[in-house]
């Protein structure tokens, strides 16, 4: 029994690519593109960041998603309780990235597919490392006809685990300038 569910985790799991950092100088323009690949916040939303210098030096853009139907909503749609403050975003997305991920069907697993969406907002540095820095984090999504809310943990397969090393490529990156 042990091994079907090491072999079903390891199916979900493969070509997983959550959290990555990575730092990318382009051939067209020279420009540098610092990013994180999605990674789990609270059930159902990731959160990704990204950052270029194209864009001011104060201002990261963190995409939010919803793994599993239902859209995130436009305006002021994002909320943070970082140690019982409360910070609000609106994205700069006219409107939301919708797409379908296709299920896994095979001799293991049979997982159907789900749509998903996503919006972009403007974070300050500040913002990210008062984050990171937090004792409690509860954030909270609007979507079009609901929320989604939970608290930010710092599990090692979770947003709060991988968003060190973006901050850390981010001061490197100005570090050197």
């Amino acid at each position: 029994m042990k091994a079907i569910w090491l072999l079903l985790l390891f199916t979900l799991c493969s070509g997983c690519t959550m959290g990555v950092v990575t730092v990318k100088k382009s051939e067209l323009d020279n420009s540098t593109h610092i990013a994180m690949t999605p990674a789990t916040a609270i059930p159902y939303i990731a959160l990704g960041l990204s950052w270029n210098d194209k864009l001011p030096r104060d201002e990261l853009t963190l995409e939010v998603i919803k793994t599993h139907g239902g859209s995130v909503s436009g305006g002021e749609s994002l909320h943070f309780n970082i140690d019982g403050e409360l910070i609000n975003f609106t994205s700069f997305d006219s409107t939301a990235e919708i797409g379908f991920k296709p299920g896994l069907y095979n001799s293991v697993a049979s997982i159907p597919g789900h749509a998903w969406s996503s919006r972009r907002y403007t974070i300050p540095p500040t913002f990210l490392k008062k984050l990171l820095n937090a004792r409690k984090v509860v954030i909270r999504v609007d979507l079009d006809r609901e929320y989604a809310e939970g608290i930010l943990v710092t599990d090692p397969t979770f947003f709060l685990s991988y968003a060190p090393d973006f901050m850390a490529a981010y001061e490197d990156y100005h570090s050197t300038r």
